[in-house]
């Protein structure tokens, strides 16, 4: 009798122990069948991804919803601080044809021309005449960060690479300067396992739908990528600064136990310091071991001006990675011979060389890289094993709750109604 007694005890426990386990397990929402064969040539018009997805716009992840001065949709950051968006990533396109038509070994992107044509005509045909020396400012940011991302996907194995505003970026589509033929085809256990290389660009509604039907209209929609062999991307309309972006990517299907590039390039010094943490903060706890992050800063003195286009700077920018906990920060300035690779970078640098860090009020410009530490899982056994310790950790509470329980009943309510044996309570009680 006591012996069975203490089988239906254990079999409680273990009981609330699963019920615990579900409840307290990873709750990423998923993508129905239909919607993610449909994701990559999803139309949203009118309105963001996250409204037509279903996501709330303040979750309870409390991550990076709710507050913030972010841009709230393209008009009211045209009215607000003057500046507009979608031309913005126009004159950047602008600038990258430019450099191409200078010099196509050194960065070929055929795409920069269409986007700038279709969105800031006038401004493209200034910038295309404009000399070398005075592009230098995005042939060395564009090769730094294609670089970084191709080193993240080739050296590093990374498969998933999420780019925060995006603008009208196409590194997924230029397959000469990334290397995308020098991939391996994905086996069946790779689909199976979801560990395809895919792109998430993440940017306003209005300029994803710009994006999309410009490329759509070039002739270089999904089914055209696809069949050329270059990766997989999810093109997602969202405001970063107001929405819940970070359930949005994971019902597109990000994995945040899985190591990811993330790219922030001309993004962070447009908003607040508030709004700057809030997203860092974001990002770090998305990121598993292995993964690396690359984003472009500017110095205080650059962000001091009031009025100005930029709010947030930061003279120490790795620092700033540091205290979200990457490791192997660096930051290199604009100028720097290290990252020039033959460009004259007088015009920006008249010395020939960056001026010291210890100087202060010195108007400076950072492109950043870090990685996160730890090592990912080798295989399914260790993915399992991390998965059933982060798990437990989540559980912990509930089970000493219960346990507390346990050893109430076991003191008092027990010895009168339901005995148990004094070995088991002493197990119970410890």
């Amino acid at each position: 009798v006591d012996q069975v007694k203490m089988n239906s005890i254990l079999h409680i426990l273990l009981v609330l122990l699963t019920l615990s386990a579900i409840t307290a397990s990873d709750k990423r929402p998923r993508v129905p069948l239909r919607l993610a064969i449909c994701a990559p040539t999803l139309r949203l018009r009118g309105g963001s991804a996250a409204a037509a997805l279903g996501v709330p716009k303040d979750s309870t992840t409390g991550l990076v919803s709710g507050g913030g001065g972010g841009w709230k949709g393209a008009q009211s950051y045209l009215a607000t601080t003057g500046i507009n968006i979608t031309a913005t990533a126009g004159s950047i396109a602008a600038y990258r044809s430019a450099v191409t038509l200078c010099n196509s070994t050194y960065l070929d992107d055929p795409f920069a021309a269409l986007f700038a044509r279709e969105s800031c005509p006038e401004r493209f045909k200034e910038i295309l005449s404009l000399p070398a020396p005075k592009l230098v400012r995005f042939a060395v940011r564009t090769k730094f960060f294609d670089n970084f991302i191709r080193d993240c996907v080739h050296r590093h194995g990374i498969k998933q690479v999420v780019m925060i505003g995006a603008g009208f970026d196409a590194r997924v589509l230029r397959g000469k300067d990334m290397r995308w033929d020098t991939l391996l085809p994905p086996t069946a256990r790779d689909l199976m396992e979801s560990n395809t290389l895919t792109f998430y660009e993440l940017d306003l509604p209005e300029l994803m739908d710009r994006k999309r039907d410009l490329l759509e209209r070039s002739g270089m929609g999904p089914r055209a990528a696809k069949a050329l062999g270059l990766p997989r991307v999810h093109r997602i309309g969202v405001d970063v600064m107001t929405e819940d972006w970070v359930s949005l990517i994971k019902r597109y299907g990000f994995l945040p136990d899985r190591p990811t590039a993330w790219l922030l390039e001309g993004f962070l010094y447009y908003f607040d310091q508030p709004d700057v943490m809030r997203t860092l903060a974001a990002v770090s706890q998305l990121s598993a071991p292995r993964s690396r992050i690359g984003m472009s800063a500017v110095s205080a003195a650059a962000a001091a001006p009031k009025g100005g286009k930029w709010k947030w700077g930061s003279d120490f920018p790795e620092a700033v990675l540091e205290e979200f906990g990457w490791d192997e920060s660096l930051a290199y300035e604009l100028g720097c011979p290290s990252i020039a690779e033959g460009w004259d970078t007088s015009f920006v640098c008249p010395r020939g060389a960056p001026e010291p860090r210890d100087l202060p009020d010195v108007k400076r410009t950072w492109y950043v890289t870090g990685s996160w530490p730890g090592e990912p899982p080798a295989n399914e056994r260790e993915r399992l094993q991390q998965w059933m310790l982060k798990t437990w950790r989540q559980v912990k509470p509930w089970v000493e709750i219960a346990g507390r329980h346990a050893l109430q009943f076991a003191t008092t309510g027990f010895q009168v109604r339901l005995p148990i044996p004094s070995w088991l309570a002493d197990v119970i009680r410890k």
